[in-house]
């Protein structure tokens, strides 16, 4: 007998990046702090430790932290215009979707090659007319910058559903805490005691782990308007219903109850109604993109 299909949860993939992400964010403070206090010597220990620092350093580029911030970014831009093309077969709106991919990419980019630094060119001038900073020079312009493309992509989120929206937000306020707030202190330590000091490893740190958090929330709430399953036919993808969805709402239908009386998939609403008016069995999803 043919089995239906299986519904895939993504919820494990966002778990085990966290994991990941927490793991980078603990180990390599201490890792620099160890070869901090660590005395010079010509020893194999005192190398692989020196090495081992930099590998997980999350103060520098070109190694593990940095490669895997950008590849959170990558796959949240990827994730994003997987959910612009369920959004385009389902009729709905797929520019908002693929404007946020645009940004991931972007920011993916700045993370590997540190273009932000690039704004120190406009922050020297700005120090001739203020005078010297008391932090990261680029941080100032990187504020005015953020400031403008966050204006921008909260009137374009206006046409994202509601929920969405929301954990969109809150995604990138915490990122922007991290990136701008807590690296703007960063700077002001830098600038009175040097990268060595244990209050800069540890602000570093708290930054880093902001960032990953924003995307890792930002991840979350793409994956979770998806309704991904494996059918016969191979992989199928498409929006899952969402209450709060104002161009779905006035086509949801509640599930049917079960033998027992109670509402299934624990008492949510349920599948789309098909454009007919009856309702598709709980375990459809309408116009599943393959």
């Amino acid at each position: 007998m043919r089995s239906g299909p299986s519904v895939l949860s993504t919820r494990p993939v966002v778990l085990v990046l966290s994991a990941v992400a927490v793991v980078l964010v603990v180990v390599g403070p201490l890792l620099k702090h160890a070869d901090n206090v660590t005395p010079e010597s010509p020893t194999e220990v005192r190398y692989a430790l020196a090495y081992s620092a930099g590998l997980f350093d999350l103060g520098t580029e070109a190694n593990v932290p940095t490669w895997f911030a950008a590849t959170l970014l990558v796959l949240l831009a990827l994730a994003l215009v997987v959910t612009a093309v369920a959004a385009r077969a389902r009729g709905g709106a797929a520019g908002p979707y693929l404007v946020l991919a645009v940004v991931a990419l972007v920011l993916s980019v700045d993370e590997a090659a540190e273009l932000h630094e690039q704004l120190n060119l406009l922050a020297g001038r700005l120090e001739e007319w203020l005078g010297p900073l008391p932090t990261f020079s680029w941080i100032v312009p990187g504020a005015a910058l953020a400031a403008a493309a966050g204006t921008a992509l909260l009137w374009l989120g206006r046409q994202l559903p509601g929920q969405l929206r929301r954990r969109l937000v809150i995604s990138g306020t915490v990122f922007l805490l991290g990136a701008l707030v807590v690296e703007g202190l960063s700077g002001s330590i830098v600038g009175a005691t040097g990268y060595e000091n244990p209050t800069y490893l540890a602000l570093n740190a708290l930054e880093e782990g902001l960032e990953k958090a924003g995307v890792l929330l930002a991840l979350s709430a793409v994956l979770a308007r998806l309704h991904v399953r494996l059918t016969a036919d191979g992989l199928s993808v498409a929006l899952a219903a969402s209450p709060d969805d104002a161009q779905d709402a006035a086509e949801w239908v509640p599930y049917p109850t079960t033998a027992g009386g109670q509402l299934g998939r624990g008492g949510h609403a349920g599948p789309i109604a098909s454009p007919r008016g009856s309702a598709e069995s709980s375990t459809d999803v309408p116009r599943a993109v393959r």
